[in-house]
């Protein structure tokens, strides 16, 4: 179902159908290392004078490791793929969140929101019900964030022709004309189709 069949307006995302059908939830794995606002990039070396070199024990403990992404005194360290033609590999930083974001998981609301989705597979449910599961009505606390909570975003459309929405953990929005969440985290995917009327 593309559009409301009393008012012809197009159905665009989960949110929009008075009901949906969930046909399969799978919860997706966690990275070992989460990023979240970034501080900059930095070369392995000194090439430029407006970029700071990664740290040097940063930098051995790549070497060492041969990782792609480093945990260090709180900060986030990612290897990028090699932007100049001298071969000079780039590292981005960025507040590590890994910590923020396990423990929110680990809060009832968001487990109990994410248990209610995963024993609906095969039933039919109201859009209300789910934007009302407790992590997804209301913002929750860890750590210097205030703001986090579950969101639906729908994704693409399976080859069964199902909606795909994802769930994702979000917070930390910065000020400014355009916000931008510091933390933006996949949790869950479901597929669903979307209906007008109980069948």
């Amino acid at each position: 179902m593309e559009r409301c069949p009393a008012c012809d307006r197009v159905f665009n995302k989960l949110g929009d159908f008075p009901i949906v059908y969930i046909s399969s939830f799978s919860r997706l794995e966690i990275p070992e290392f989460i990023g979240g606002a970034s501080h900059g990039v930095h070369p392995e070396r000194e090439v430029q004078a407006v970029n700071r070199p990664i740290p040097e024990e940063v930098l051995k403990l790549f070497q060492e490791s041969g990782k792609k992404a480093i945990s260090h005194k709180g900060v986030l360290y990612t290897k990028l793929k090699e932007l100049h033609s001298d071969g000079v590999m780039w590292y981005q930083s960025l507040d590590d969140v890994t910590g923020i974001v396990k423990n929110a998981i680990a809060l009832p609301e968001v487990q109990d929101s994410l248990a209610a989705l995963e024993n609906s597979v095969g039933k039919e449910m109201p859009t209300k019900d789910i934007l009302e599961l407790p992590a997804f009505g209301r913002e929750l606390k860890i750590g210097k964030y205030d703001d986090l909570r579950l969101s639906c975003y729908d994704e693409s459309k399976a080859e069964s022709g199902l909606r795909v929405a994802v769930i994702k953990l979000w917070g930390g929005l910065s000020g400014g004309s355009i916000s931008v969440a510091e933390i933006s985290q996949d949790l869950a995917r479901l597929c669903y189709e979307g209906r007008a009327r109980k069948q």
